[in-house]
C-alpha cells in the first residue's frame, strides 16, 4: 500500500530544517541538499517541494516575514488603550515593535541575514524582485505604524503615509531602522544590541 505523505506536515518540517541551518550555517551553508539532510529527507524529495535555491530562498523570506508580521500584530494588539498609558513606557512599546526586526538575538539574526541575501539576489534577478520589494514594504508598514501611533492618527496606513509631514518622518525612521540592523549584523564588533536599542528609543523621542 503505498506511504501517504501528509504534504502540510512535511512542509513545516523543511521550514523547521531550514531555520535550523541558516543560524547554525548562515545563508552561504544553507542548500537544497543541506537542508534536505537536516530534515532527514533525501534531496530529490525537497526538490519535489522547491525544486531550486532561489525557491528555497522564497520559502525563507515566506516563513520569516510571516514570523515577524505575526510578532509585530501581537505587539500592536498588546498595545490596547494607548493614549492612557505613561509617554515612557508608550516609546518602550513602540521601539519594541521596531526591535522584532533588528537582529538582537539568534533568530532574528538568522531572519535579517535571509533579508540580506534577498535584497542583494534581487539586484540581479528579476524573478525575486518583487519578493524584495514585498518584504521592503512590510518594514516601511511597521515603520508607519509607529508614527502614527506617535502621532495618535487614526487614518488608515495608505492615507497617513501619504501625508507628506508623516512620510517625511517615515522615511526617516525606515532608513535608520535599515542602517542600524546594517551596521549590528554586519559589523557586531563595532556596535551592540543595547546601542541599536537606544538609538531607536532616542530617535522615537524625538519624534514623539
Amino acid at each position: 500500500m503505498p506511504k501517504v505523505v501528509d504534504h502540510e506536515a512535511r512542509r513545516a518540517a523543511i521550514v523547521a530544517a531550514l531555520w535550523r541551518v541558516v543560524q547554525r550555517d548562515g545563508m552561504a551553508g544553507t542548500s537544497v541538499r543541506t537542508v534536505a539532510a537536516e530534515a532527514g529527507i533525501s534531496a530529490g524529495a525537497l526538490r519535489h517541494y522547491f525544486g531550486t535555491q532561489d525557491a528555497l530562498l522564497r520559502l525563507a523570506v515566506e516563513s520569516m516575514t510571516d514570523a515577524v508580521a505575526g510578532r509585530v500584530q501581537a505587539r500592536l494588539t498588546a498595545l490596547g488603550d494607548f493614549r492612557s498609558r505613561p509617554a515612557a513606557e508608550r516609546l518602550d512599546a513602540l521601539a519594541a515593535i521596531l526591535e522584532e526586526v533588528a537582529p538582537l538575538d539568534a533568530r532574528r539574526r538568522a531572519e535579517f541575514e535571509v533579508w540580506l541575501e534577498l535584497v542583494l539576489l534581487a539586484r540581479t534577478s528579476p524573478d525575486l524582485r518583487p519578493v524584495a520589494l514585498a518584504a521592503h514594504r512590510d518594514i516601511r508598514s511597521i515603520c508607519v505604524s509607529v508614527v502614527m501611533a506617535l502621532a495618535e492618527d487614526q487614518r488608515t496606513l495608505v492615507a497617513g503615509y501619504r501625508d507628506p509631514v508623516l512620510r517625511r518622518r517615515t522615511d526617516a525612521l525606515h532608513g535608520l531602522l535599515d542602517g542600524l540592523c546594517l551596521h549590528l549584523a554586519l559589523y557586531p564588533g563595532e556596535t551592540s544590541g543595547a546601542r541599536v536599542r537606544a538609538a531607536l528609543r532616542e530617535h522615537l523621542e524625538g519624534l514623539a
